[in-house]
């Protein structure tokens, strides 16, 4: 229920409930998970470096040849409601600061406004320039907070994060809202704008520094359709 619960409760509720699928795992249902999820379809190798190609694609070649696991279905994520509606959620617990997340459900990767939203997140939440950091952080109001967009393939989540003291807590949230509002409504300014830009150029070059950053940027691509 959406009612005040206890913490120490709901989490050895939690504790006890995964136990006992573990518990109740065998050794057929790990091969089954394995064997679907780990399928040649399913599966993009990313070689990066000074390396001989043709070198390179006969060891592909001798490493994974032979692998002939065959395609195997794997059950999408739960349908998300289509209406929009707002809940809350409070937890109560031995906690000394207490903690707020705020989130909307947004788009996957792929959609036309997730980029748009990856900048939100820069400009609320990202470095001493952003306004939460300005506008909360700064006066004290919260101890932390930070925003953030994180878009799967299938549906993407706009978040939040606070951290305050237990008399600033509510203070914390409404200005984390109003930020938001205001961004929703004004749109980001110049400067906001130049300081994403910045803080994308900078953390895209610390990615390609190393070898398994760039193999990585490969595999999203490849993984997104290329």
């Amino acid at each position: 229920t959406d009612a005040e619960q206890d913490v120490g409760l709901v989490l050895r509720t939690i504790e006890r409930a995964g136990q006992e699928v573990l518990r109740g795992l065998t050794a057929a249902d790990l091969r089954a998970y394995y064997e679907t999820r780990y399928t040649p379809d399913r599966v993009i190798v990313a070689i990066v470096g000074d390396a001989d190609t043709e070198q390179v694609l006969d060891l592909a070649e001798a490493t994974y040849g032979g692998w002939s696991r065959p395609v195997a279905k794997v059950e999408s994520s739960p349908s998300e409601p289509d209406a929009a509606f707002a809940s809350a959620r409070v937890l109560r617990g031995d906690v000394k600061r207490p903690l707020a997340s705020i989130g909307w459900r947004t788009v996957g990767a792929l959609h036309e406004d997730a980029p748009a939203l990856d900048v939100a997140g820069m400009v609320l939440g990202s470095g001493r320039g952003s306004r939460l950091y300005q506008l909360l952080r700064v006066p004290g109001i919260a101890a932390s907070a930070r925003a953030s967009h994180y878009s799967p393939t299938e549906v993407g989540v706009f978040e939040i994060a606070l951290e305050a003291d237990p008399q600033r807590i509510d203070e914390a949230v409404e200005q984390a809202w109003r930020l938001v509002y205001d961004l929703a409504e004004a749109g980001p300014t110049t400067e906001d704008l130049e300081r994403a830009r910045a803080l994308l150029e900078t953390s895209w070059a610390r990615r390609n520094e190393s070898m398994d950053g760039r193999a990585g940027a490969l595999c999203l691509a490849e993984a997104l359709g290329g």
